[in-house]
């Protein structure tokens, strides 16, 4: 190994190991309450109640959550709470997916009807500047509405890209965000009304997603993990090995299932979401019973200057499932065009043990394996081990564990 692969090798190590195991997943309260999560202007996740399950959106509450684990009911008389979101005078606006309407909660948790006109099946919700509040509807080809302050709602963007959209969140510049639940796109709706997909996230089918650090954060309901996109569309993993559970943890240890609603603190170091805890599925995909968790520790890839440290621009590694691991794991990364490409693994000495690739590969999402052995065919032993991404002069680097 080379002095200056050496060195640049620690250099990432130093920077990236705190995001890989400084978030912490940490289960607040049991509580069947399967939808929307939105942090209100005291600080606490409030969290709607979906259903019993997927075919029985039933559920009439939105509880409010201490991040100590009290819970207290907010609002009632709703028919299948999905998304949600405050305003800035603090009312929650919460869509009813099983209601086919946008009722507006004042913060006493009085419950008023807020729009209904060409609202079906409606999940996620999103407020701008104005104070329009947007809603996706789940369909195909998905439909996002608007109402207006006055109260006149119209379609603001159609498109086949959404597919059955779930969440929805809006970022500093006006542009929307949503989720597909059919498949793992997350889709952007500029201001213009203008449809694209910004990046997919893995498992296939995805819950709701919240803006915070200028980047997105999206719940993988169907992948058993939390992830996290940048704006200009790369992914990783935030939470979650992809194995189904409720162990908490840290984050890349931590197992999950059907995470569904998300959303953040105010200092974007937080992420409190909710998931369902029957991990064998009972006919139609329960929802309950159901608990409130949330991944602290968010910030902890701060850099030294204290903005968040950016994805390496049309490189990076975007996934590793599983991890830990004990017989072999899969390692997926991207490239914004074609590279002279190694993907190299070391053990926490700096010394290399196995090289996965070395060859020129082209631009996009790739996935190589690893079965746990070195260069020589032997199986690695128990422990903490580095793999690296190098393409040209950037590089990238984390940590998978390996258990025998």
């Amino acid at each position: 190994m080379n002095a200056r692969l050496l060195t640049s090798l620690l250099s990432i190590l130093v920077l990236l190991g705190p995001a890989v195991l400084a978030q912490t997943v940490t289960t607040i309260t049991p509580l069947d309450a399967s939808g929307g999560v939105s942090v209100g202007p005291d600080g606490n996740p409030y969290v709607s109640d979906f259903g019993a399950a997927l075919n029985n959106s039933n559920g009439t509450m939105v509880f409010r959550v201490t991040p100590a684990g009290d819970v207290s009911t907010f609002a009632t008389g709703l028919a299948g709470a999905s998304g949600s979101a405050f305003d800035p005078d603090g009312n929650l606006f919460q869509s009813n997916i099983g209601g086919n309407r946008i009722s507006k909660i004042t913060p006493d948790g009085t419950v008023t009807t807020y729009a209904t006109t060409g609202i079906i099946s409606p999940v996620g919700v999103a407020i701008d500047a104005a104070g329009n509040v947007y809603n996706t509807n789940c369909q195909s080809p998905g439909r996002i509405s608007v109402t207006t302050p006055g109260g006149v709602t119209t379609t603001f963007a159609s498109d086949a890209l959404m597919s059955c959209p779930n969440g929805l969140t809006i970022d500093d510049d006006g542009n929307l965000y949503t989720a597909n639940f059919n498949n793992g796109n997350v889709i952007k709706i500029t201001p213009a009304a203008d449809v694209s997909v910004l990046g997919t996230i893995p498992g296939n089918g995805n819950g709701h997603l919240t803006f915070a650090n200028d980047r997105l954060y999206v719940a993988s309901w169907a992948g058993a993990q939390i992830h996290e996109l940048t704006l200009s569309g790369q992914s990783r993993v935030l939470a979650g090995t992809g194995a189904s559970g409720s162990d908490d943890g840290p984050a890349d240890q931590a197992t999950l299932y059907r995470p569904n609603g998300i959303s953040a603190s105010s200092d974007g170091d937080t992420l409190f979401f909710n998931q369902s805890t029957q991990v064998v599925p009972v006919g139609n995909p329960q929802l309950h019973p159901a608990s409130v968790r949330m991944i602290t520790g968010v910030l902890a890839t701060t850099s030294a200057e204290g903005s968040p440290d950016e994805f390496p621009e049309g490189l990076g590694l975007t996934t590793l499932m599983p991890n830990p691991f004990t017989e072999s794991t899969r390692i997926s990364f991207s490239l914004a065009g074609p590279e002279a490409v190694t993907l190299t693994v070391y053990n926490v000495l700096g010394k290399l043990v196995r090289t996965l690739v070395n060859d020129i590969r082209l631009g996009g999402q790739h996935t190589v394996g690893w079965d746990g052995r070195d260069d020589a065919g032997v199986r690695v032993a128990s422990g903490v081990y580095m793999y690296a991404l190098e393409a040209g002069s950037s590089r990238d680097a984390r940590s998978v564990v390996v258990v025998r």
